[in-house]
Order: structure tokens, then C-alpha cells, then sequence
């Protein structure tokens, strides 16, 4: 398994930590990945996911570093038909490259390039690529 791999992300990253917009670092991303995957898992597939050690992710996911971001902030606006104003719809473009033990966290990166990754994932945002250096991971 690669070492080191960039998430290309091909639609705005829209993450929030805390009531704000941090650098999403891989700890981040991962855990925001995570909640969605199993969300969605158990909502449309009833899957079960508490024997997944989402402590034990979390922990290995904090020591997977940030090699380089790319990362650009692109602000747009969307109206609101239901609230009748104009909203906020900007977040991140660009790529961001990790490094470390990624192997137990191929299978989830894999399946987010289907699910997207952050908020407002239902209007088509934190949509992604995963890229390595020996070429595209997964087919």
C-alpha cells in the first residue's frame, strides 16, 4: 500500500470544526468521512458499524501528516427558493498530499470519492480524486 497519497478535490470541500473553516488536516477529513460513511450505512443499507473502532481510526488518523496543500479558498453563492435569500456556497479547491501508515483508512478514502466528503455533500460538494505516486489507487 502507498504511503503517501493527494486528494484532488473536484468540487468545493465545505468543512466546519467548531463553528469554523480550519486547514482540514487528515484527522479531519477522515473523521468527517467516517460519520458520513456511517450515516449513510446504516440509514440506506442497515449496516451496523458499532464494532468499527472509531477510537482506535481517530487515534491512528492524527498521526497521517500534511505533506503539502494546495488548498484554495473559492467563495460562490447559491439562492434559496425555500429561504428566500441568497446562502453561502463556497469552500475549498485544489489538492492536499498526506503521508504515514494509510492502510487502514484505503477502503474509506476509496468509498468517499463515490460519497464525497464535508457539507452540503447533496448539492454535489466534497467531491475528491485519490491520487498516489504510482498512479491512480483503487481502478
Amino acid at each position: 500500500m502507498p504511503e503517501a497519497c493527494t486528494l484532488q478535490f473536484l468540487t468545493r470541500l465545505d468543512l466546519k470544526e467548531k463553528g469554523r473553516y480550519p486547514e482540514p488536516d487528515f484527522s479531519l477529513l477522515f473523521r468527517s468521512l467516517l460519520r458520513r460513511i456511517a450515516t449513510l450505512g446504516h440509514l440506506h443499507c442497515g449496516l451496523d458499524f458499532r464494532s468499527l473502532d472509531f477510537g482506535g481510526l481517530s487515534h491512528a488518523a492524527e498521526k497521517i501528516g500534511t505533506v503539502t496543500s494546495k488548498l484554495r479558498r473559492e467563495e460562490a453563492v447559491r439562492y434559496s427558493n425555500r429561504q428566500r435569500r441568497r446562502m453561502p456556497f463556497g469552500g475549498l479547491l485544489g489538492e492536499i498530499t498526506f503521508a504515514g501508515d494509510l492502510s487502514p483508512f484505503w477502503p474509506f478514502m476509496l468509498l468517499g470519492e463515490w460519497m464525497h466528503v464535508g457539507k452540503k455533500t447533496s448539492f454535489g460538494l466534497g467531491r475528491y480524486f485519490v491520487k498516489t505516486a504510482h498512479g491512480r489507487e483503487g481502478g
